[in-house]
């Protein structure tokens, strides 16, 4: 029994050393909502001249749209150089960038680094995805991934705690530093074992599962599953050719639209700027840093239940929880564009809702996200399917968060917040609909779930038109 922790405890180690990475691309998420507070701030003199409202649209929204353009090609780099290897480059990269920050004087300057911020995450996060995925065991795979979305959300909360606090100078040199710590434990790391084997290096494969796994067993029937796979490995346009792949992608990339039309991305954002605009009596700074707490709990909390209570019983509570919080935000500008006193508890509503909001969907959404987009892929074309779906993702929320607030003047803060809790209600009821359960479940199994789903779907559309057609045949008798 000690021994299977043991190398379960290796499998954990690994994951939150290789997810450092994406706490440094959730600092740079986070990096936008205290230092737009500062760059707003006329007492500030950062840029020369000061930031538009058009400006800072970009600002807010460009890292998303240069992540859908680059993440596929990220995809085909991490297949050539191996997900360690990119993890590497990446934050050494993301690191120079980070300095260089540190004496923009101009809005393009900032727009800039967003975009090459925005395609570093990026790839950041998909290597990460793909490395927990391929070193994980199938029992604790689910927790293992929702690490990616604790680190996110523990770079965001270092963020909402230092920012407001720190001048614009030192807190960029505080990130660049940070990465610099973050990189070093990485590079002890070895690398993806399904990468080894995909370049022929399969003793050096088979060491890395017997180190994760402890089963020479075990890490040789891993290795007939690579050859499997590998011997089917597709890109891109072979992904749209397979039945069941095109079935994969579809609802992973569904999922994506869905998930991110949510509209967590404006709130992580703007948290601070909403905070500010509801004129609460809690200071935004203070109610950032509770915000961003829980929602480092929530990722916690995720990675405790995820491989017990299964992913769509969470995902469908998460959800509701996310659309009450929408619900209660809304609703708190209805009050007050109705007259109606803003004291007492409903003071607290714009913070508990968001509270709602980022715990729901941290504990569910952001959880379990890139764990079912990597679970709904088996090995050949698990790299391909997670970069398309997380462009997908990353498209929605450039979208989502460029134009948000035209959106909100055109029809106002009330209906726009009441329209985010729309979105994630049709985001519940396709979980419920077409997201397979993968709990405990091989990538071979879930492809079997998917491909019995597919046949049961194909009979049933054979037996509605054998009936359709008998139908037809008896009026045509009887006339």
């Amino acid at each position: 029994m000690f021994e299977k922790h043991k190398f379960l405890i290796r499998q954990y180690a690994a994951v939150l050393t290789v997810n450092l990475s994406t706490a440094c691309a959730g600092i740079g998420l986070g990096w936008i909502s205290p230092v737009l507070v500062k760059l707003m701030d006329e007492n500030e003199d950062i840029l020369s001249p000061r930031i538009s409202e058009v400006e800072i649209s970009w600002l807010v929204s460009t890292s998303y749209l240069v992540a859908f353009l680059t993440n596929y090609p990220w995809g085909i780099v991490m297949d050539y150089f191996g997900r360690k290897t990119c993890i590497v480059f990446g934050m050494c990269l993301t690191m120079t960038v980070k300095f260089m920050l540190t004496f923009a004087t101009k809005a393009w300057m900032l727009v800039v680094e967003r975009a090459f911020s925005g395609t570093l995450s990026g790839m950041l996060i998909c290597a990460s995805v793909a490395y927990s995925a391929e070193i994980s065991s199938k029992e604790i795979r689910g927790s293992l991934l929702s690490f990616i979305n604790i680190n996110i959300s523990l770079g965001t909360l270092m963020m909402f705690c230092f920012g407001p606090y720190l001048n614009y100078f030192h807190l960029n040199i505080a990130i660049t530093c940070t990465v610099a710590l973050c990189t070093v434990p990485i590079l002890f790391l070895p690398e993806s074992p399904y990468y080894l084997f995909s370049k022929g290096r399969i003793e050096e494969s088979k060491k890395v599962l017997i180190y994760f796994h402890g089963s020479e067993y075990e890490a040789t029937e891993e290795i007939e599953q690579y050859n499997l796979a590998l011997n089917s490995k597709v890109n891109c346009l072979e992904i749209f050719k397979n039945k069941m792949l095109y079935k994969s992608l579809t609802i992973a990339v569904l999922f994506a639209l869905l998930v991110n039309l949510i509209g967590q991305s404006i709130v992580i954002n703007y948290l601070q700027s909403i905070l500010e605009i509801t004129h609460t009596n809690i200071k935004s700074e203070l109610a950032s840093v509770i915000v961003g707490v829980i929602q480092f709990v929530a990722g916690i909390l995720a990675a405790l239940v995820t491989d017990k209570v299964g992913r769509k019983p969470l995902l469908i509570v998460t959800l509701a929880g996310t659309a009450a919080g929408f619900t209660g935000l809304g609703t708190f500008f209805k009050l007050k564009e109705l007259g109606y006193s803003t004291e007492g508890w409903i003071n607290y509503l714009p913070l508990f809702s968001l509270v709602a909001v980022l715990f729901s969907y941290s504990t569910g959404p952001g959880s379990i996200f890139l764990t079912i987009v990597s679970e709904l892929f088996e090995g050949p074309a698990r790299a391909s399917g997670v970069t398309i779906s997380f462009s997908v993702a990353s498209l929605t929320a450039f979208l989502l968060t460029k134009y948000f607030a035209t959106f909100v003047k055109l029809i106002g803060p009330v209906y726009s917040y009441w329209s985010l809790a729309i979105n994630t209600i049709v985001a519940g009821l396709f979980v419920v609909i077409f997201i397979p359960e993968t709990k405990g479940k091989s990538f071979a199994e879930i492809q079997s779930i998917l491909k019995s789903i597919n046949e049961e779907n194909q009979r049933d559309n054979r037996e509605y038109q054998r009936t359709f057609s008998l139908k037809n045949t008896k009026l045509k008798t009887h006339f």
